[in-house]
């Protein structure tokens, strides 16, 4: 009975001896790129505690494994192969957001934004900030949610004719290498490239080569891509009187004082008052009263219903400069309305073509063995324990060699 409790202990004994002693490998996160601001925990690889080769089944720990053996390469190399992944599936690649102060590159609920935006548009879909050239961006909208279809609306104050510049972030996805614009007109017809009056370039991470997602718009006040301009919008009140139903010769009950171009649109309903002058291509929309010395310019617009200072005298009445709209009561006397001038203002719409990042396909978990004593494969391996001996063992292994030698020689 002696004999066999004393086998049993010695056998339990040698069994602890011998057993594999498991040691995380901690530089492994300490290995990340400092730019990563620690981002990549345990957790990125691993997906239970403690850390062993058999939950390093993660995603990233997969890619992780296959980039890397900690036999052959680096560990900073496999961390820069696996930037142009996107993990999380939310259009950012790791890198973008690896390299951001956020560095959630693994949660597709939080991806990188603008610092303080200008605007972002009412389904928060696309973010905008204004670089240079003028004041915060005033107009924002979008008609997509994907760069499949993502033509974007704004409009800012600029100074005048400089090219101004425009950040902008998108919901649903960064810019990747080669991403471009192309810029619409008011019908969202394709406008021909033309870099003397507008430009995009995708940004980067401050201080790095890695873009950031985000992407610069150029545009020229005053220039073929701004949709702002004074030649469009002498253009558009062009449009207007010759979209407009009313007849030449329509007006009725004119005072013999009052001077109406036979050129002008005058609706029959109209009030036209004494001395008022109103110039060939004006419209006057219907019962709009146009009031006593008032003057209306070419191509200007009087909307539906509007009064022109009706008790305006010979020095107090209503000035209406060509071009020029009215779309409410002039109740001040000695009013002038300018001329519409698009200096000062930029619109522009555009949409941007990019590729997506990488998604991976992730086949298998950690490999199998490469007679290394780690795991792994022949083509990589997440070798994040170290495996074989503990020290007690090999201690026992020495001493039992000394031993045997000492016995044969005896």
């Amino acid at each position: 009975m002696l004999k066999n409790q004393t086998v049993l202990i010695a056998g339990t004994l040698l069994l602890n001896i011998f057993s594999t002693q498991a040691q995380a490998k901690s530089w492994y996160p300490s290995g990340q790129p400092a730019i990563y601001n620690g981002a990549i925990s345990c957790s990125a690889c691993h997906s239970g505690s403690p850390e062993t080769e058999n939950n390093a089944n993660t995603a990233y720990g997969i890619l992780f494994g296959n980039a890397y053996d900690d036999d052959r390469g680096t560990l900073a190399s496999a961390y820069l192969s696996l930037e142009p992944w996107d993990i999380d599936r939310d259009g950012f690649s790791n890198g973008q957001e690896l390299r951001q102060a956020s560095g959630y590159f693994d949660s597709a609920a939080i991806i990188p934004t603008l610092t303080n935006p200008d605007m972002t548009d009412v389904y928060g879909n696309v973010s905008a900030k204004a670089v240079d050239g003028g004041g915060a961006v005033a107009e924002l909208s979008i008609t997509g949610s994907s760069f499949a279809n993502d033509i974007t609306f704004f409009g800012k104050p600029s100074i005048a004719n400089a090219v101004t510049t425009t950040t902008f972030m998108y919901k649903f996805g960064g810019m990747q290498t080669g991403a471009t614009a192309t810029f619409y007109d008011e019908n969202n017809a394709p406008i021909a490239a033309n870099t003397a009056d507008g430009s995009s370039a995708p940004n980067l991470i401050p201080g790095d080569t890695t873009l950031d997602g985000s992407m610069n718009i150029l545009v020229k006040d005053e220039g073929v891509f701004d949709l702002y301009t004074t030649a469009k919008l002498q253009a558009a009140a062009i449009a207007k009187y010759n979209n407009s139903p009313i007849a030449l010769g329509a007006a009725t009950n004119v005072p013999a004082t009052a001077t109406v171009d036979p050129y002008a649109k005058v609706s029959p309903t109209a009030t036209i008052d004494d001395y008022a002058v109103i110039d060939a291509y004006a419209v006057v929309d219907d019962y709009a009263v146009i009031g006593p010395y008032a003057q209306v310019g070419s191509y200007a617009y009087i909307a539906a219903n509007v009064d022109l200072y009706s008790t305006g005298t010979i020095n107090t009445y209503a000035q209406v400069n060509p071009y020029a709209e009215v779309t409410a009561n002039i109740t001040a006397p000695s009013t002038v309305i300018a001329s519409p001038n698009g200096v000062g203002y930029v619109q522009a719409k555009f949409s941007i073509t990019t590729t997506a990042p990488a998604v991976p396909t992730i086949v298998g978990g950690s490999g199998g063995d490469d007679n290394d004593g780690e795991g792994g494969g022949d083509s990589g391996g997440l070798h994040c324990m170290a495996t074989g001996l503990g020290l007690q063992g090999l201690i026992f292994l020495s001493l039992f060699g000394i031993a045997s030698l000492l016995r044969r020689k005896k």
